[in-house]
């Protein structure tokens, strides 16, 4: 079963400027994307900078108008109206390429984490911070920094802190928008181990998200390759590393650091 399909999916904007007795030209920054995600699994998409693969993403979540195509999300298809948004959003979660970003410097971990069930659901203060510190201990975390502010932790304690405000909702779906592509390669794999860890414990679906196509290859069951707004290929995670068809793939691959 999926849990999402997109079908078709086109987002545009508008080019800026005077265009005298001319229709105003309209770029494409994602074209005709198509893909679906199982229930359980990760989907990786990968590309370069400014290939789309966040466009797609925040259309997902509704920060980005799309222009045609259809998201289908558990079997209901997504309108993105402010009541669609309200309902849907409590199941897919994303966690942004920033955590410093993301997360309000002016709150503690305690309030950072509890807002979304603040936002749906009815807790004592003494239920929120049981909570709140199951969630921190699923990614490694003790309770002792429930009153601490974003700025008193380091990156990769950071994304771990907005990795476990996406579950608190228990989502079935958490959209990770290059979560570790900040992060030193041994804390890339620490988040990437409990990410999996997760998975595994919670069966979420992942739609993980990366330039880094070594990275993508250890997380995900199906990869996409995104080039220009365009999905040029779509494949296992093991037949893409086998026999990639595009160019564009076969240079992603080789430009993969080796020992060697």
């Amino acid at each position: 079963m999926n849990v999402l399909d997109v079908k078709k999916l086109n987002v545009t904007y508008d080019q800026k400027g005077i265009h005298l007795f001319k229709q105003t030209p309209v770029n494409y920054a994602v074209s005709n994307v198509s893909f679906s995600i199982e229930k359980g699994k990760t989907y990786g998409l990968v590309g370069e900078s400014g290939s789309g693969k966040s466009t797609v993403a925040h259309s997902l979540i509704g920060l980005c108008p799309i222009a045609s195509g259809e998201i289908v999300f558990n079997g209901q298809k997504l309108n993105r109206t402010r009541q669609d948004c309200v309902e849907i959003n409590k199941d897919i979660q994303i966690i942004f390429q920033d955590a410093y970003g993301s997360l309000n410097p002016k709150k503690k971990v305690i309030d950072i984490i509890s807002e979304p069930i603040v936002n749906y659901e009815t807790k004592t203060f003494d239920q929120l911070v049981e909570r709140v510190s199951e969630l921190l201990e699923k990614v490694g975390m003790r309770d002792d920094v429930l009153y601490r502010y974003p700025h008193e932790f380091s990156g990769g304690e950071r994304q771990r802190i907005a990795i476990a405000r996406a579950l608190a909702l228990n989502p079935k779906l958490i959209i990770a928008d290059e979560p570790t592509s900040s992060l030193d390669t041994s804390t890339q794999a620490r988040i990437l181990n409990y990410m999996k860890m997760i998975q595994q414990e919670m069966n979420i679906s992942y739609l993980f998200i990366s330039h880094d196509l070594s990275v993508v290859s250890y997380m995900a069951d199906h990869i996409g390759v995104l080039y220009d707004g365009q999905l040029i290929e779509e494949q296992s995670a093991h037949q893409l590393f086998k026999s990639p068809k595009h160019d564009y793939t076969k240079t992603l691959i080789k430009s993969i650091p080796s020992i060697d």
